[in-house]
């Protein structure tokens, strides 16, 4: 098998990294708003009683009145805790526009605001408390909604662990089950004792025929008889040594896949919290005014609610379905496993004329074909069979068709092999998602590699591989 492609597959899922995934269930706070916040109004600065009496000359008296009234009588009864609320208030522009907004950071911001404990961070808890104590205002509001923000990530960052370790287990059971290990050593124990009893019995016979000669005595029928038995004996021993079978261990080494595969799994995980640490301290010390700032990852009052947060072992189990999907892509991929279009036709006994066999993995979209099989390259040769295939949609709920499905699609989308587009803060939310599979497509149908196949007589791997590029 051709190891540097899989060690290659498993450096480009070692990149795979979990984003700030926003996995929350919106309950909208009903808090009534006081009367003096019937009507919203944005508020950007705040200003004295005589500029307020100024600015009203130009303005009728009763409008005058309306404005005096909502600035001077402040409530500390928060308005509904919304995204509505947000856009009413105008909060993004209030960031957007904020004095110095362009040099101060998250904690110059809660600072100036007597707010000196609101500290956020992976492992911290920053609580806006309750309005006006300290805080008041439009500055209540972000600090409430960054608060939602931060405790998300927080519990993003041990859902992703939790998740990993489940995987980890899971996939000791998933190795165990396709990689069955097999006990040979009794028949080989077996075929030993006999080959070596037949082996002592000839000797034995051999010996006991020279002594009597040696000594010159005469056995008659009954030596000769008995010597014929033993003979025949160690006979029967060494034929039944030949005929004997000795099981087929698995096709790979089970503890080895096991190993690379929680080894890469460990990587993600590391990678996955340095990817959301670094997020998370990106928009902490980044301006509040930029979109790296507060601004960027409030905006639109996203974080405006009081989400109940789902409990950490919902998120993982999320988490869990499409990590594993990975697992069994990864684990397809190190047994050098590929997809082959139309390199058989679909007239089998199977779903539309696929192959019925429990260890075969095809699918067929219609009857007649075209075929996708997943097959493994073995050196030049090409093997239909994944002993325990079955396993793969029964147990863990991937179907051949599933597979095929996303890989060729990644494939097509992208144009070339091993594409992984979950980099740089991205991740998919289900297994049904581009490239979670990405196995290696090679339509046999066209070209050369139809030529090698029907012409030539050559193996498919063989012909994929020398006129399709794959990496196998």
């Amino acid at each position: 098998m051709y190891i540097s492609s899989s060690t290659q597959t498993f450096k480009a899922y070692h990149l795979l990294v979990v984003p700030i995934i926003i996995i929350s269930v919106f309950y909208s706070a009903c808090a009534r708003p006081s009367p003096a916040q019937g009507h919203v109004y944005p508020i950007y600065t705040q200003t004295s009683l005589a500029e307020q009496s100024t600015a009203s000359q130009n303005t009728s008296l009763s409008s005058s009145s309306n404005i005096l009234e909502k600035r001077m009588v402040r409530s500390c009864d928060p308005l509904p805790l919304t995204p509505e609320t947000w856009n009413e208030l105008e909060l993004d522009f209030y960031l957007k526009e904020y004095p110095d907004g362009d040099r101060m950071t998250l904690i110059d911001f809660a600072t100036s605001k007597n707010a000196s404990n609101f500290v956020c961070g992976l492992g911290s808890i920053c609580n806006a408390g309750q309005m006006c104590y300290p805080v008041n205002d439009n500055d209540w509001y972000i600090l409430f909604a960054i608060q939602q923000w931060n405790s998300i990530n927080n519990m993003l960052y041990m859902a992703i662990g939790y998740a990993i370790s489940i995987v980890q287990a899971t996939v000791n059971s998933l190795i165990s089950t396709m990689f069955p290990a097999v006990d040979i050593s009794g028949a080989t124990h077996a075929k030993q004792s006999m080959a070596i009893s037949a082996s002592m019995m000839e000797v034995s016979g051999t010996l006991a025929m020279d002594l009597m000669m040696i000594m010159g005595a005469a056995t008659g029928p009954v030596g000769w008889t008995l010597n014929v038995l033993n003979f025949a004996a160690a006979a029967g021993f060494a034929i039944y040594a030949f005929k004997q079978k000795v099981p087929k261990g698995p096709i790979m080494e089970g503890f080895g896949v096991w190993t690379d595969v929680v080894f890469h799994l460990a990587n993600v995980e590391r990678d996955a919290h340095d990817a959301l640490s670094n997020a998370v301290k990106k928009v902490i010390n980044s301006p509040i005014s930029s979109k790296d700032g507060i601004y960027g990852v409030l905006k639109g009052g996203t974080f405006m609610n009081t989400a109940k947060l789902k409990p950490i072992p919902e998120v993982a189990d999320q988490l869990r379905k499409v990590t594993m999907a990975m697992s069994m892509n990864l684990v397809l991929r190190d047994m050098n496993a590929y997809i082959a279009v139309g390199a058989d036709d679909c007239y089998d006994k199977g779903p539309n004329g696929a192959w019925p066999q429990q260890d075969l993995l095809s699918y067929c979209p219609k009857q007649g074909g075209p075929m996708y099989n997943i097959i493994r390259a073995v050196g030049e040769k090409s093997e239909n069979n994944i002993p325990n295939a079955n396993v793969i949609n029964e147990i863990f709920g991937f179907p051949t068709q599933l597979i095929v499905d996303v890989s060729v699609d990644c494939q097509l989308r992208n144009g070339g092999f091993n594409h992984n587009p979950y980099v740089n803060g991205k991740f998919p939310k289900s297994e049904h998602d581009e490239c979670v599979f990405n196995l290696p497509v090679c339509d046999a149908r066209w070209g050369g590699v139809r030529d090698s196949i029907k012409k030539h007589h050559q193996h498919v791997t063989v012909a994929c591989r020398k006129h399709g590029g794959l990496p196998i």
